[in-house]
């Protein structure tokens, strides 16, 4: 804001002192053809007329070469301030399915582990999410590795009271965890992916990409399924008294992002496909930029030159 107001005013300064230029300048042909014979005057008014081009080409050259520079100015500010400032919300399931043991350890454990491997890899902001049929910012947006790393190893199926799994809500919580919308922000979703509220899904997420956010989610579990442990000796049971097979649902990951990945993830590929994405998305919200302060200079150099051209002819 100030930047602009400065351009302005010396935009401003330069229009004061070109307007009593062409002044001077009418005035002193004036006394020039003063009791001259007609020819005369229509020349003095074919130069004051040329020299009154002049002064505008040479105006707007000044304008959009301000306007340009403002822009510049602006990539440039953008540049040093968020360069580095990527913010990462990790949303992490802790919906009883997540308590299945078909991998090598727990979905969850697993879950939190390949959390605390990204954190400890980027340079980011972050902020954890913990959601089942409820959704909760358990840590919001900091620097603090370290507070993250120990919220993980308290976490786990109860830390959400209500049971089930609602993906609208928690990727709505998550969204508004974001602090500064010209950052490159990312979801990182680690769920099995068995929604209950699938059919709302397309609504919060053309929402969440016209703001600009990236998902990237990571899977756990398997296809074949397997029981959810209540306690050593029980498995969770539905109304009829059967136990619950519990499955990876992979369409519902390839509906948020088709570019999904399953456990386990290689953590060196993985955050340095995150550090390429910020990339292009911060190329992308300023390529308009760049293109706007290029085309206005060419302007201003055109009018220059055909102001230069103008002042060079009889």
């Amino acid at each position: 804001m100030i930047i602009t107001i400065i351009l302005l005013a010396l935009s401003l300064i330069v229009l004061i002192f070109l307007s009593f230029k062409a002044y001077r300048k009418r005035k002193q042909i004036g006394e020039l053809i003063s009791g001259e014979n007609k020819e005369a005057q229509q020349n003095a008014n074919k130069l004051l007329r040329k020299f009154s081009i002049e002064v505008a080409l040479l105006f707007f050259s000044i304008i959009f070469l301000s306007i340009s520079t403002f822009f510049f100015v602006k990539i440039i500010n953008k540049n040093s301030a968020n360069a580095l400032k990527s913010e990462v919300v990790f949303l992490l399931d802790v919906s009883n399915s997540m308590k299945a043991n078909d991998l090598e350890i727990s979905r969850l454990k697993a879950a939190k582990l390949t959390i605390s491997n990204i954190v400890n890899k980027i340079n980011a902001n972050i902020a954890l999410v913990c959601f089942s049929e409820d959704a909760e910012v358990i840590a919001p947006m900091s620097v603090d590795k370290e507070f993250i790393n120990q919220t993980l190893q308290i976490l786990d199926a109860k830390t959400i009271e209500n049971q089930g799994t609602n993906l609208e809500l928690a990727l709505r919580v998550a969204s508004k965890c974001f602090t500064n919308k010209e950052s490159n922000n990312i979801i990182i979703l680690l769920t099995d992916a068995e929604d209950h509220s699938s059919n709302l899904l397309e609504g919060v997420l053309d929402e969440i990409r016209s703001n600009d956010i990236i998902i990237k989610c990571i899977g756990f579990g398997t296809q074949n399924g397997s029981k959810i442990p209540m306690d050593s000796n029980t498995y969770l049971k539905d109304w009829r008294g059967q136990e619950v097979i519990t499955k990876l649902n992979l369409e519902i990951l390839k509906q948020i992002t088709p570019d999904y990945n399953l456990y386990p993830v290689d953590i060196d590929f993985f955050t340095k496909k995150i550090s390429l994405t910020n990339q292009d998305s911060y190329e992308q919200k300023h390529t308009t930029e760049y293109y706007i302060s290029i085309s206005l200079i060419i302007i201003a150099i055109l009018f220059l030159c055909f102001s230069l051209y103008l002042r060079n002819i009889n």
